[in-house]
Parts: structure tokens; C-alpha cells; sequence
């Protein structure tokens, strides 16, 4: 896992017993420095740019559903709604999000909803949340989601002209899409 010039100047026999030269270790420890540097310059980039969006308060802290159940998504014409159960919340574990005037609902192949009741009365899902980004356009936002399967990491997309979010003690389901 070094790079290239590490593996052609550096003796292999060293490498193998996780040694390295003083000169070789200086000159990587500067090139990873650097890289971690331009990492986190382009990250507060990013994170600047993302909070300079107009997006209300309450909801971008809203958009808070790391390693919830994804239960379903169900779309009628240009309204869909993507129901979660978070853990930890026992009062109202459910949320639903409602995405209204969608343009595009991009949902990766593979991703396919199974929902079943958990041990602890709680609906579980085969599916979690793991991360979003969420970002304000000319029409409305547009909402990609990374979501953990246990056969690969999945996205569902959403471009659309409003978002809302609920919470409940029961969940609403309908007819998954």
C-alpha cells in the first residue's frame, strides 16, 4: 500500500518487516502530511459551500437518520415518502419523510426494502441509513442517500420541490415502490 517510488527505492526485505530508511520515512510522512492537508482544506471547502446553501435550520437539522431502519419507500405520482425507524427514540421511533413535486427519484438496482417486525416490537428493515447530502436548488433540493445492504452500499436519489419530515409511534405503511 505504499506508493510506487517507496516500493522501487526502499528494500523489499525492510518493507516486509514494517521498517523503512530514516530518509524514505521523512520524505512519505511529508507526502501524506501534504495530502491530509489538502484533504481538509477541500473538506472545509465543501462543508462552507453546503452551509452557505439556503436551507431552513430545522430542516437540515432535521437530516439526522444515521443507522435507521430504512423500512419502505412508496411513490404516487410526484409525492413520495420514505418511512425509517431510528433506534434510541422510543416515543415516536418512526419517521416518515415526505419528498413533494419530485423530478427524479433515482433508486440504484439492487435495492430492494424487506420489512419485518424486530424483536423489541419495532419494525427492522434489511436496510440502514448511513449518510446524506443535502442541497438546495433552482427547483427545490435534491437529497442522495447512502444506504448499507447486506449485499453493497446502495444510493436513493431525490430531486424535489419540498421536504417534510414526521415522526410517530406507529408506522404508516403503504404499497412499497
Amino acid at each position: 500500500h505504499f506508493p510506487q517510488w517507496v516500493q522501487e527505492s526502499v528494500d523489499k526485505r525492510l518493507l516486509a518487516l514494517d521498517r523503512m530508511p530514516a530518509g524514505a520515512y521523512d520524505r512519505l510522512h511529508k507526502e501524506v502530511q501534504a495530502k491530509r492537508q489538502a484533504f481538509e482544506e477541500r473538506n472545509a471547502q465543501a462543508e462552507a459551500e453546503l452551509s452557505a446553501q439556503d436551507i431552513p435550520p430545522e430542516l437540515r437539522e432535521a437530516f439526522c437518520f444515521h443507522d435507521a431502519q430504512v423500512l419502505q419507500l412508496r411513490r404516487r405520482g410526484h409525492r413520495a415518502v420514505l418511512l425509517l425507524c431510528r433506534d434510541g427514540y422510543w416515543d415516536e421511533p418512526y419517521t416518515t419523510i415526505t419528498f413533494e413535486g419530485i423530478r427524479r427519484l433515482e433508486r440504484e438496482p439492487g435495492l430492494v426494502l424487506r420489512c419485518r417486525p424486530g424483536g423489541d416490537g419495532l419494525l427492522v428493515s434489511n436496510c440502514q441509513y448511513l449518510c446524506d447530502e443535502l442541497y438546495r436548488t433552482q427547483e427545490g433540493y435534491e437529497v442522495h442517500m447512502l444506504l448499507w445492504t447486506r449485499k453493497a452500499l446502495r444510493y436513493l436519489t431525490v430531486c424535489c420541490e419540498n421536504v417534510l419530515i414526521g415522526h410517530s409511534a406507529q408506522p404508516i405503511t403503504h404499497r412499497a415502490v
